[in-house]
């Protein structure tokens, strides 16, 4: 019913009109009525006023900017706002604040008369099932909102981080060309595209991309940061890529769907420098680098101590998605070999 929230307002500002207009009635009741609409009004808007403060706060990125604004996002869905600031609101709940209010709010959006809004709610919801580990949900609901036939970043970045998850590299190659071609540029997709790479065995390849994403920018969320740091360790630079981490700690924002939570870095960092484990934590991450992508430290008590050889370490060379990265195409698709258009994109991209 939040949605009707404004209609008894109006309804009393029709009347209050009614009165003011005819001259057989009492003025002061039809000023008290045209009061009392704009009580109404203020008060099924307050949800928008509690929103507007939120956002105030997370632009302005104070300390504990999270901590004051999530409860008033909370705050604004239970007074009532419009449905793209609900979207907004239930995403962040379920990023970084409570997952099960954020839920809540996500599917409410599900009974919108805009099939865009339930298809980004879809692609927001998505979120909740993954960091409670049914990725088989995650992945449904994703391609369910992929179906409808919208696209945009968020779904490309969302849907490829449950294929990875799952180890399903071919439909993520299909999905990260099809980005490609809607020419989706995004860090997260170059990001995705690494850790693709490292579970295919480049590691090379791997630290190309991620050389592409810090050259141009330092990261505001941690997964560059760990998926760079894998790929030094896969070259036994302990030291480089607990740069990496201890980096992360000082410039990332954690969320909920982060592939490692700050104190999960801050082990694994302490592990690294163990006397006892840091090599054993190397070779376990080496052995099974799926199990760090999908942001679990693998176990590694069990394993030698030990440095191994390891591959000289090559200089990394920033690069950008190519035809390669985009050849595997599934034999029941059309045919998107590349266009004209698409090679004079793809050149304006590697310069």
């Amino acid at each position: 019913m939040k949605k009707y929230r404004s209609i008894p307002a109006l309804i009393v500002l029709v009347v209050a009109m009614i009165f003011l207009l005819n001259p057989t009635y009492p003025k002061w009741i039809g000023l008290a009525l045209l009061a009392l609409a704009a009580f109404g009004v203020i008060f099924a808007s307050r949800g928008t006023f509690t929103f507007s403060k939120a956002n105030r706060i997370i632009s302005q990125r104070k300390p504990d900017f999270l901590e004051k604004a999530l409860p008033l996002y909370e705050k604004a869905v239970e007074q009532g706002i419009p449905e793209q600031y609900q979207l907004v609101a239930g995403t962040l709940m379920i990023q970084y604040g409570n997952m099960d209010k954020g839920k809540a709010a996500l599917e409410e959006l599900f009974s919108s008369k805009d099939k865009k809004m339930i298809f980004q709610a879809k692609e927001g919801l998505s979120m909740y099932y993954w960091i409670n580990k049914d990725t088989g949900r995650a992945i449904k609901l994703c391609e369910e909102a992929k179906e409808m036939g919208f696209k945009d970043k968020n779904l490309y970045i969302n849907l490829g981080t449950y294929y990875l998850a799952k180890n399903r590299i071919h439909e993520f190659k299909l999905l990260m060309k099809e980005s490609y071609k809607l020419k989706l540029d995004s860090p997260a997709l170059v990001d995705m595209q690494a850790a693709s790479h490292m579970l295919q065995g480049d590691y090379k390849k791997a630290g190309n991309l991620l050389k592409t994403i810090f050259d141009k920018m330092t990261p505001s969320y941690v997964d560059p940061f760990v998926h760079y740091a894998m790929v030094y360790l896969h070259y036994g630079e302990k030291n480089s890529a607990i740069e990496y981490l201890e980096k992360s700690l000082e410039v990332c924002s954690f969320a909920n769907t982060s592939i490692l939570s700050k104190d999960e870095v801050v082990e694994l960092i302490s592990i690294l420098k163990s006397d006892d484990f840091g090599w054993a934590i190397v070779n376990a991450i080496n052995e099974n680098p799926l199990e760090l992508i999908n942001g679990k430290i693998p176990s590694y008590k069990k394993l030698e101590n030990k440095k191994a050889s390891y591959a000289e370490l090559p200089a990394f060379k920033a690069e950008t998605i190519n035809r390669d990265d985009i050849s595997e195409r599934d034999e029941n698709e059309p045919d998107t070999s590349l266009t004209d258009e698409d090679e004079e994109w793809l050149k304006k991209h590697n310069n």
